[in-house]
């Protein structure tokens, strides 16, 4: 296992905008350093990107742009929306994976959107599951008001057209988004839960899985939204419980189109791991 460096250069001014999560990454490992440290060079090229509207739409979280955590809002009524995602991820195992995750959002009625993705694994970790058709349905039931975090709900399938798939999987969530402070945008803490059913196990795999992700999402100077997330999961192997650390963000870019850029590290003891993801959202409006 690599030590930590004994410094971790280029923190300064991330320790203002992350304190508790920078926190978790350099203690650690050096690795941990050097990821942050590209993340923060990319949130300056994020920077230097011109926007060109008055940003909103980066406010809304979406799942992997660029963190695990979304939001309880749906998307645009009746506006399409193409995401893509790629992510490099570090395994446990020493293990190397590139995922390449294309999806289509559609508002079909207000507060309700339905989704469809495809995710792609590539390199020399495990691909199981790889080309996966997974369709999503979510739907926001509540508002938010000054007392009470808007709630929603979503109902997902994935169905056996990938890698080593076998039967139909289930997944149902529950998301909850709360604003704080003067504005309703200023402060904003976001609670996801899941649970997965894996229909047709094989030997080393879970029948029934969970996901518990805390959030938070605050804008910064120069029109970007700053991601931070603690998300813990069990993961598909039964051998492997994921505590996963990361922090990302959100920049608008045009009316319809936002971009974003992540990284994570997997901070558990047995099962240390990373991860940097870079994702594209457009609207066709």
């Amino acid at each position: 296992m690599e030590e930590r460096d004994a410094t971790c250069p280029n923190l300064s001014g991330a320790e203002q905008l992350a304190p508790s999560i920078i926190l978790i990454l350099s203690s650690r490992s050096g690795k941990a350093c050097r990821i942050l440290s590209l993340l923060l060079s990319l949130a300056i090229g994020l920077n230097a990107i011109p926007s060109f509207v008055e940003a909103s739409d980066h406010w809304n979280l979406e799942e992997e742009l660029p963190t695990e955590v979304e939001d309880a809002y749906a998307s645009d009524y009746l506006t399409p929306e193409l995401q893509s995602l790629f992510r490099y991820e570090r395994i446990h195992n020493g293990g190397e994976r590139f995922v390449l995750s294309p999806r289509l959002l559609y508002g079909f009625d207000k507060q309700w959107q339905a989704k469809v993705a495809v995710p792609f694994l590539f390199g020399s970790a495990d691909n199981t599951g790889s080309g996966t058709v997974a369709l999503e349905v979510l739907h926001q039931f509540t508002q938010e008001s000054a007392y009470a975090p808007a709630l929603a709900f979503a109902v997902g399938l994935g169905l056996p057209s990938g890698v080593r798939s076998h039967g139909v999987d289930t997944e149902l969530k529950v998301i909850g988004t709360k604003a704080f402070g003067k504005s309703y945008l200023e402060h904003r803490v976001h609670v996801n839960l899941a649970w997965n059913h894996n229909t047709d196990p094989l030997v080393n795999e879970r029948t029934d899985r969970y996901v518990a992700i805390l959030g938070y999402s605050h804008p910064i100077p120069a029109d970007i939204v700053l991601v931070m997330d603690f998300a813990r999961e069990q993961e598909l192997d039964r051998t492997r419980t994921a505590n996963l650390a990361e922090v990302g963000f959100r920049r608008m870019v045009t009316p319809v189109s936002v971009v974003s850029l992540g990284a994570g590290l997997d901070v558990s003891k047995e099962f240390p791991g990373f991860r940097v993801t870079i994702g594209f959202q457009y609207s066709f409006e």
